[in-house]
């Protein structure tokens, strides 16, 4: 499982070999409750990303809407129809 690449699809190659690589598997502890009873080793935790990366990244996406909304009102028939509005209200 080490050695096996896939390219242009997603799969779940990488949880297989966690699995594979557990205590639990290698000491043939098979059962349906497996993965939940061993989920911290299965599903390790990655960095997580600061409140204030969210945030802006969360901004930057709002004004990309708005940006987008603008331009596609400025090319209909009615750029002031509240169907353009991305902030909710209308």
């Amino acid at each position: 499982m080490r050695d096996t690449r896939i390219a242009g699809v997603t799969t779940n190659v990488e949880f297989l070999r966690r699995i594979c690589e557990s205590t639990a598997f290698a000491q043939a502890q098979l059962e349906t409750g497996l993965i939940e009873r061993h989920r911290a080793e299965l599903f390790p935790q990655r960095g997580s990303v600061p409140h204030e990366v969210l945030a802006a990244a969360a901004l930057a996406e709002l004004a990309h809407e708005e940006r987008t909304a603008r331009a596609r009102a400025a090319r209909s028939g009615d750029p002031h129809s509240p169907w353009h509005e991305v902030d909710g209200g209308g």
